[in-house]
């Protein structure tokens, strides 16, 4: 037998990551389509693009109701690439441009009423933890029940995975500093 094959006891094993890394991928994409499908269509209690546009400049943005399209749509996008499994560094490290913008602008209306200390107790740990989770599926690649699983980094992410993941971050603070300007913590 060759080294590395499933016979000589030194293969690929990886039990049930990769099912694991399935249902991440399918709830945190499904939980971004269905976000971005409220913030653009208004559907299942949403706001609309309207709405949000105006949310969007209420806090700050410029350029607000070109971006309430783009990021709603962008939600969508790469939700939908998450939950198949394509392109998936590209399409989480979109998902968390779009999630540490969204973390500052809590943090920054969160300091403007006076409640920075109470930030993690008012319902943004889910925000916090669906930040990790995006980013955990950029560290450890989507695995191989997906469109990617032909690809490298669908089962030995390393580099591109820092990568996507600097992109990711430095997406979200570009959007903030370019669109919005503010110090969140100021």
């Amino acid at each position: 037998t060759e080294v590395g094959t499933p016979e000589s006891g030194r293969g690929d094993r990886r039990g049930t990551q990769d099912l694991g890394l399935l249902l991440l991928r399918l709830a945190v994409g499904a939980l971004f389509v269905g976000h971005g499908l409220q913030n653009l269509f208004g559907w299942w209690g949403g706001s609309g693009v309207s709405e949000f546009g105006d949310y969007l400049a209420d806090l700050g943005f410029r350029y607000a109701d070109i971006l309430a399209y783009v990021a709603a749509s962008g939600q969508i996008a790469a939700g939908v690439l998450l939950v198949v499994g394509l392109f998936t560094p590209i399409a989480a490290a979109g998902a968390l441009g779009y999630l540490v913008t969204a973390t500052l602008a809590e943090v920054a209306q969160a300091h403007d009423e006076a409640r920075l200390s109470a930030f993690l107790t008012d319902g943004h740990q889910y925000e916090v933890v669906l930040l990790c989770a995006v980013a955990a599926i950029i560290l450890i690649g989507p695995g191989r029940y997906g469109l990617d699983a032909g690809r490298g980094w669908a089962r030995r992410p390393f580099i591109g995975s820092f990568a996507a993941l600097v992109l990711g971050i430095g997406a979200g603070v570009a959007i903030w500093v370019l669109l919005n300007g503010t110090n969140p913590l100021a």
